[in-house]
């Protein structure tokens, strides 16, 4: 099964969850190139591959520099500040993580966040609605396109 039908509305709950991070993979795969990236942001954007949840005090031991050189460095290189990033990350790891049976508090824990209530607060600035509503609630439900064959009037 793959994205049509997802989009046909013929995917079982197992399909759909084992889709998402297979649409995640594509749709990072189709960002274009940044080009050359100073050595420095290579090695922490390297070290953050193996270990997301990493302070910017050791990120900047990575890159031999001042956490406030780096944040600048960062945001100059990468065209968004480094926190944005890490939260980012996180939010990420976070929304993998949809569907397990895990507590609010776990997921964030999991996700790197320090607490519940930073994990709340992050959330909701990125997607304007509680975690709680995502990850207490049964909300994987497809609903087919009215332009899909199977519902198209005759």
């Amino acid at each position: 099964p793959g994205l049509r039908a997802f989009q046909a509305g013929e995917l079982d709950d197992a399909a759909a969850r084992a889709l998402y991070p297979l649409t995640l993979d594509l749709a990072a795969a189709a960002l274009p190139d940044p080009g050359a990236t100073d050595a420095r942001v290579q090695r922490v954007l390297a070290r953050l591959e193996h270990d997301p949840g990493c302070s910017i005090d050791a990120l900047a031991e990575v890159a031999c520099l001042s956490a406030d050189r780096l944040s600048h460095l960062f945001s100059q290189e990468m065209g968004l500040p480094l926190r944005r990033h890490l939260q980012a990350i996180k939010l990420r790891a976070a929304a993998r993580l949809y569907g397990e049976p895990m507590t609010l508090t776990e997921i964030a824990a999991a996700a790197g966040f320090c607490d519940s209530a930073h994990f709340s607060k992050v959330w909701m600035q990125a997607y304007g609605t509680p975690p709680g509503y995502y990850f207490t609630r049964k909300l994987t439900s497809i609903y087919p396109r009215p332009d899909t064959p199977r519902h198209r009037a005759a």
